[in-house]
């Protein structure tokens, strides 16, 4: 049975959520939809703490940003604007809402944490869910995927901040009811009836069946399910696999993932490459069910390649890693590659533009650190610092290079995958 949105039916939530009857500070991410402008409505009438608006804007939602804008003034919710651009151009259309939701939360994370706010509370409901659960369906996702969004959940690469979700057990229908009934005006996204996405295409086939939202009940399933399975890959992935914390590459033993029932066996592998990766996601489970694990392979964006009784995993280098860097402060840091936190320390007061790529071969002839007991596999998934105009190399932190030139910046790079938090 759908549940009807009301204030109380709300506020009975996120006291179960918040598990806290103290005022606590939130953010909640605004977009003008719907079901984050209801959420901020709710907020502001049920939560005994302050709630602060946060709206992220690509470059093409302005108009959104300014509505959002306005309607939280007149609720009388503090509110910002974050700034979303794209440096390196705008990713292919495929990937395009993949990247946009990747930093969007950065974004969100980031002002949350600076302003020292743990709650961040995103308007997903329960036609979302589903819309989830058989897009993950059609990617052929495993237990993890088909548990879908949990009402909590930490935010992943921004430690100590946690998202909270309480309508999930609310239908696309209560929250417009709500709005109607309340007076909450919104506006809609146009991508939401583009169907050249996966997830529109999905939504408009879930809208042909009217009894769609009893599917719901399926993701109570597979999420106890997961939470049994996890246990005891947990247990599997504390046996077997080693994480070489510097340098950001694994190694797994052979025999003992042999001896794992198959099923168990390609989960380790899913959540391993992950870390590698650095990626939000695990590679679809039907990725690595005819993976020959004794063989060499490339599989979402990692490297997989057996050594004496083990098999490595490291990420694959990329040829369009480069990123821009400017060090305009003394102390600063960049995430690169979801992989690595680059930090400098800088005694120079002028303003510097570098780029971090992946480590190549050639750079070996500059290293002063032996890293050769370090396989070629994995050192190319290091970071090396150069410089815009001239293309030199200026640091390569993990060999302890550093251009005799630049001295008076020291760089360091730390391992601390996206997917960790």
């Amino acid at each position: 049975m759908v549940s009807k949105l009301t204030k109380d039916a709300f506020k009975r939530v996120t006291d179960s959520l918040l598990l806290t009857k103290e005022p606590v500070n939130v953010a909640v991410a605004v977009s003008g939809g719907r079901d984050s402008m209801a959420l901020a409505h709710l907020l502001k009438h049920t939560l005994s703490g302050k709630t602060l608006a946060l709206t992220v804007d690509h470059g093409d939602s302005t108009k959104e940003a300014t509505f959002v804008r306005d309607a939280m003034n007149r609720l009388g919710l503090d509110h910002a604007i974050l700034d979303c651009s794209w440096p390196s151009g705008q990713p292919r259309f495929g990937c395009q809402q993949q990247r946009a939701r990747e930093q969007r939360y950065d974004l969100l994370g980031r002002e949350s944490a600076r302003r020292q706010i743990k709650y961040l509370f995103i308007g997903h409901h329960m036609n979302d869910q589903l819309e989830t659960l058989m897009y993950r369906i059609s990617r052929a996702s495993g237990i993890d995927g088909l548990a879908c969004m949990k009402a909590t959940s930490p935010l992943i690469g921004h430690s100590g901040i946690l998202l909270v979700r309480p309508l999930l057990s609310f239908s696309r229908t209560s929250i417009t009811e709500y709005c109607l009934e309340s007076g909450v005006q919104w506006i809609d996204d146009p991508s939401n009836v583009n169907s050249n996405y996966r997830r529109v295409a999905i939504r408009r086939v879930l809208n042909e069946f009217p009894d769609a939202l009893q599917l719901h009940s399926l993701v109570n399933v597979f999420s106890q399910a997961q939470k049994t399975l996890s246990i005891k890959i947990a247990l599997a992935y504390d046996d077997a696999v080693a994480v070489d914390s510097s340098y950001g590459f694994a190694t797994v033993n052979i025999a003992k993932l042999a001896a794992l029932e198959k099923p168990m066996r390609i989960r380790l592998l899913s959540q391993t490459i992950q870390r590698v990766s650095g990626s939000p996601y695990a590679p679809p489970l039907a990725s690595l069910i005819n993976v020959d694990f004794t063989k060499g392979t490339s599989i979402a964006g990692c490297l997989l390649s057996p050594k004496n009784n083990n098999l490595l995993i490291a990420r694959q280098a990329r040829s369009n890693s480069h990123q821009l860097l400017r060090v305009d402060s003394q102390t600063g840091n960049v995430k690169w590659d979801r992989r690595f936190v680059i930090s400098w320390k800088n005694q120079i007061t002028s303003d510097h533009r570098f780029y971090v790529r992946h480590m190549r071969k050639s750079d070996l002839a500059v290293c002063s650190r032996d890293i050769k007991r370090i396989p070629h596999l994995c050192r190319q998934g290091l970071p090396v610092i150069c410089d815009v105009m001239t293309d030199a190399v200026v640091s390569i932190p993990h060999a302890g290079y550093k251009d005799p030139g630049w001295k008076r910046i020291h760089w360091t790079a730390s391992f601390c995958p996206r997917s960790e938090t």
